[in-house]
């Protein structure tokens, strides 16, 4: 499934896809990030894109009271 944001970015330069697209996929984790926040769920999420204009998100809770 294509993520709207990347539909138009070439891959024709010289520059690696994961670099062209890394500052495009930042704003998107951090309003991922911010609506759990606001839900009670601590979580960090890291984006990455294995071909254009796909994207893969991964939401990995964090536990705030590590227990031991």
């Amino acid at each position: 499934m294509s993520f709207r944001p990347l539909v138009r970015m070439s891959t024709t330069s010289g520059v690696p896809v994961t670099a062209k697209a890394a500052p495009f996929l930042q704003f998107p984790c951090g309003v991922i990030r911010g609506a759990l926040s606001a839900m009670g769920v601590n979580a960090q999420v890291t984006a990455e894109t294995p071909g254009l204009p796909g994207a893969v998100f991964q939401i990995t809770t964090v536990n705030k009271n590590p227990s031991g």
